[in-house]
């Protein structure tokens, strides 16, 4: 798929002005980083049953840093002018990123966990290509309505500071996480 991507970007992207297009690049591999942070002991969906046989962390990698950077490339700069056309353009992104994930759910290459769907990959994917276009225009704005979101998925999907706890990712960076609960509020610790 992403092979796919980058060919579209090739021929129908304006990657001559990639730098453009270089700061929502990056922020959609961050988004996608901090995902595959929180969501390590708590999955909400997971690649499986990859035709490369690589590990879910190596496919999910590979899509933020290849097929991610070719969505936001070739979706804004092709972002139509006109304001009816806009709508119908995201609506375009929606259904491709919906189908194409319908698609590896056929063929049993995607896995669903804690109440997530395609349903609610659809909804995702409602929120991510008019925020993607946002950033473009007003970062700051679609940093606030990213955590908006992130905390909306936290809370609704049953997220706590305990699944952060033996996250791996934090190991490595030689942290760890401590939470207390004497209010009722979790409340984190990092240490450096």
């Amino acid at each position: 798929m992403s092979f796919l991507f980058i060919f579209f970007v090739w021929r129908r992207g304006d990657w001559r002005n990639w730098t453009k297009y270089y700061p929502t690049v990056l922020f959609m591999i961050v988004i996608s980083l901090l995902e595959n942070v929180i969501t390590t002991n708590h999955h909400l969906w997971m690649m499986i049953n990859s035709p490369s046989n690589t590990s879910t962390l190596a496919n999910s990698l590979y899509v933020t840093f290849t097929t991610f950077p070719a969505t936001v490339l070739l979706y804004l700069s092709n972002y139509p002018q006109k304001n009816h056309h806009k709508v119908c353009y995201m609506l375009l992104w929606v259904l491709i990123y919906s189908v194409l994930e319908y698609g590896f759910g056929l063929l049993e290459f995607y896995s669903y966990a804690n109440g997530w769907s395609l349903g609610w990959s659809i909804i995702f994917n409602c929120f991510m290509f008019p925020i993607l276009q946002l950033h473009h225009k007003n970062s700051l704005l679609a940093w606030l309505c990213s955590g908006i979101i992130i905390l909306f998925i936290w809370f609704h999907f049953g997220f706590s500071f305990e699944v952060l706890k033996d996250t791996p990712w934090l190991a490595l960076s030689g942290g760890c996480v401590a939470t207390e609960q004497k209010t009722g509020i979790s409340v984190v610790i990092y240490v450096f």
